[in-house]
């Protein structure tokens, strides 16, 4: 069953679905723990104000903190119509908040058609077209953007340069070793390597 089936379960704390194939029984679709890294994504993208282009919403935090930076557009793509729900509850009450429904490779017409863009945030959950990520991202982005995207390795990704030859590409660490991470089955390491891109 495909992601966007596969019904939800909102917990303050998470969203996850059940999964007899993990260890747990369920897959975590995010996690509130992802906050230190969800502020620091946030803050490099969107910093500078401008037009801000955001894939996944997940729990919505880097989303609200987007919106501590003033971005002129907020544009929100979100795949599973669960958390689309949410999102749009949450993008109702907010001035400049577009939200899209549904898979961001088959809106590029949309997403271009909002844009070019600032800064870019990318945390999508079990998505089959990443491959396309990149190279769409830098078709949109504005000189001189940036661009982050999550990093599900305890170490830099190491093959961007060969991708985005005429970027920018630096990484922050972030030290989570205070920080609570419960059992989950994608992330567990004490430090998170975030990717800075500029266009």
């Amino acid at each position: 069953m495909a992601y966007i089936q596969k019904q939800l379960v909102f917990e303050e704390s998470k969203i996850y679905f059940t999964d007899a194939t993990s260890p747990t029984g369920r897959k975590e679709v995010m996690m509130d723990w992802e906050a230190p890294i969800m502020y620091a994504s946030a803050q490099y993208v969107a910093e500078n104000g401008g037009n801000i282009l955001e894939i996944g919403y997940g729990m919505g935090i880097s989303a609200g903190y987007i919106q501590t930076f003033s971005p002129r557009s907020h544009t929100i793509v979100e795949i599973h119509p669960e958390i689309a729900n949410k999102a749009n509850k949450w993008g109702a009450r907010r001035g400049g908040v577009t939200i899209l429904q549904g898979d961001w490779y088959s809106l590029t017409k949309e997403i271009g058609g909002l844009g070019p863009y600032d800064g870019i945030f990318y945390d999508a959950y079990a998505d089959e077209n990443i491959k396309h990520l990149v190279s769409f991202c830098a078709s949109i982005i504005n000189p001189g953007g940036r661009f982050t995207l999550w990093n599900p390795l305890p170490y830099p990704f190491g093959r961007e340069e060969q991708k985005l030859p005429n970027a920018i590409i630096t990484y922050d660490t972030i030290d989570l070793k205070e920080v609570y991470i419960p059992d989950n089955d994608y992330y567990t390491a004490n430090v998170y390597y975030l990717p800075k891109i500029q266009f």
